[in-house]
This record gives structure tokens, sequence and C-alpha cells, in this order.
């Protein structure tokens, strides 16, 4: 058992009542087992970084930094399946999708400069996030 007894009880009692939403439930469970292993504040940040991110579509304090290729125009896909590890046509999909972002703008070619990438957050899809460095 992770948690204690008492603890996720209550939880799943306030979830079965209604009182409250599943959402706010794991976000409780989660609190709780950050605490339990590394302390109230880390859980605290832990809970304000995940909603910079996914509550305020922020990006997160720390990241990959991805070195950018020397070719000019960079070939996005390429880049995308360098850094983050997926196939050329998942990366070509999700350029052409409008799932990659630059410094929160979607990208809207497969290739770009290389001075319009260098300093920038590299975003693709809502999880993988990337600073682009010379």
């Amino acid at each position: 058992m992770l948690t204690k007894v008492d603890e996720a009880e209550e939880i799943e009692s306030r979830l079965a009542s209604g009182e409250l939403h599943p959402n706010e439930a794991k976000r409780t469970l989660a609190r709780h087992l950050v605490a339990l292993y590394w302390g109230e504040e880390e859980a605290a940040a832990a809970e304000a970084g995940f909603d910079q991110v996914f509550r305020h579509g922020g990006t997160p304090d720390q990241m990959e930094e991805a070195v950018v290729p020397s070719d000019d125009p960079v070939h996005l896909p390429s880049l995308i399946r360098d850094v983050f590890g997926i196939s050329g046509a998942e990366a070509r999909r999700l350029v052409d999708q409008g799932a990659v972002k630059l410094d929160g703008e979607p990208i809207v070619s497969q290739e770009s400069s290389r001075s319009d990438l260098v300093g920038k957050v590299l975003k693709v899809g809502k999880r993988r996030f990337a600073r682009l460095i010379d």
C-alpha cells in the first residue's frame, strides 16, 4: 500500500458521493504520494509545475536542450525525429496537423531557417519539449 488506508478510503468515499471530481481525486492522491516520499514542499512544487504546463499551457522550467543542425534551412521532421526519437513519418504528420509549435506558435512548414529556431522552445504534442540551442 503506497498511502495510508484512511486517506485512500476518504478519497474513495468523497469520489463515490460526487463531492470530489475524478480529476481532483487524482491530484489529491498524487499530492499525497509525492509528499510521502519527498515532502510537502516538493509536492507543492510538482503540482505547480503540472499546472503551469497542463492547465495553463506554459512550458516546464526544466527541459531537454537540443542542438540545431548546421544545415540551413533545417528540415523540421528530421530535427523532431532526432530530438524526440519518433519516426520521420510521424514527425511530418505532426507538423502537418499543427501539433508542432515553436515558442507557442504552430509551425506550418516542413522547413525553417536555422536562425528562426535557435533559442526557442520546440513543443511537439502536449508533453514533449526541447529548448533549441546553437
